[in-house]
């Protein structure tokens, strides 16, 4: 008995299931049936236009989703923008969020071809592959935009190069802010030689500040670089908002780019003179910070008194 009513109760089940199917396919839009069968393809759903729209938004929030957007397949890259078709100094494409980190063995393998970048406002951290930074290239330091730049050890080439998308732009080479090292008028970078901090100067000129007081400008298509310094009193120097500014006791300055008429030069854009004066002086270093878009002055330490 036991058998039979199993074997009565099997087709029964069946014929409920496909009632309940055939209900729930009559509730659907026609021509929807097939949809829902089949796996959504988004990389070949959308069309164009959605595109190119979603690829502007993921641009403005972060150039590292962009980049992720245009890895999905060849109809999602050919939606949008190709940064390497632009030059590096294209203010859309710099991950002005992403700073570089040490690594925390110089002795890795790793370190020679890859980089950790830190995500300020998310606190993301991916690795990017650089060229080799132990035998081929000297690191001549990040930029605000977290650009990079670098310089080739065996033809000093300088270049600008953005780690996220790929962009280059070749720069004068290092011999214009170097002594020769020998009477036979060989140029090496040598131990003491240090790049103290690098940044935009403009739309398309790159600052570097490096010895104790030293400044330099170029831009791609510059025979050599254009000293500015020996800089007075410099304590430091840093970009901000495409411009590269100087602080000293008196003053921070700012770098104007090359015009037609006029070579790079730099100009005082603030008077320190009478927030120091003859009272008080910076002790040390003073540097400046991005505060949320705004250029703020902080000293290492305390202001001290003179007496």
């Amino acid at each position: 008995m036991a058998s039979t009513a199993e074997h009565h109760r099997e087709p029964l089940d069946n014929d409920r299931r496909r009632a309940k199917r055939a209900r729930s396919q009559s509730c659907r839009a026609p021509g929807l049936t097939h949809y829902y069968r089949r796996r959504r393809d988004w990389a070949n759903d959308l069309s164009a236009g959605p595109l190119g729209l979603i690829a502007e938004r993921v641009l403005s929030d972060d150039v590292a989703g962009y980049v992720r957007f245009r890895a999905v397949c060849a109809a999602w890259r050919a939606s949008c923008a190709d940064p390497r078709a632009h030059d590096v100094f294209d203010p859309r494409f710099h991950p002005r969020r992403w700073a570089m980190i040490p690594p925390r063995s110089a002795s890795s393998n790793a370190v020679r071809s890859r980089r950790s970048f830190l995500n300020a406002s998310t606190g993301e951290c991916i690795h990017v592959r650089l060229p080799d930074l132990r035998r081929r290239y000297y690191l001549f330091g990040p930029t605000a935009e977290g650009l990079v730049v670098l310089c080739r050890k065996d033809t000093l080439a300088v270049q600008l190069h953005n780690p996220l998308t790929g962009q280059r732009a070749s720069l004068p080479r290092a011999t214009s802010l170097l002594f020769p090292t020998s009477a036979s008028k060989a140029y090496r970078i040598t131990d003491d030689f240090r790049v103290r901090s690098a940044g935009l100067a403009g739309g398309s000129s790159v600052a570097l500040h490096y010895g104790n007081s030293a400044v330099a400008v170029a831009r791609p298509g510059d025979k050599c670089w254009t000293q500015l310094g020996p800089v007075e009193n410099l304590k430091s120097a840093a970009s901000f908002a495409g411009r590269f500014y100087c602080v000293t006791f008196e003053s921070i300055s700012v770098v104007l780019e090359a015009t037609a008429s006029q070579p790079p030069r730099l100009v005082a854009a603030v008077d320190l003179k009478p927030h120091c004066g003859r009272r008080f002086s910076w002790s040390d270093m003073a540097h400046l910070v991005d505060r949320d878009g705004e250029l703020v002055l902080c000293p290492l330490r305390a202001v001290s008194y003179q007496h």
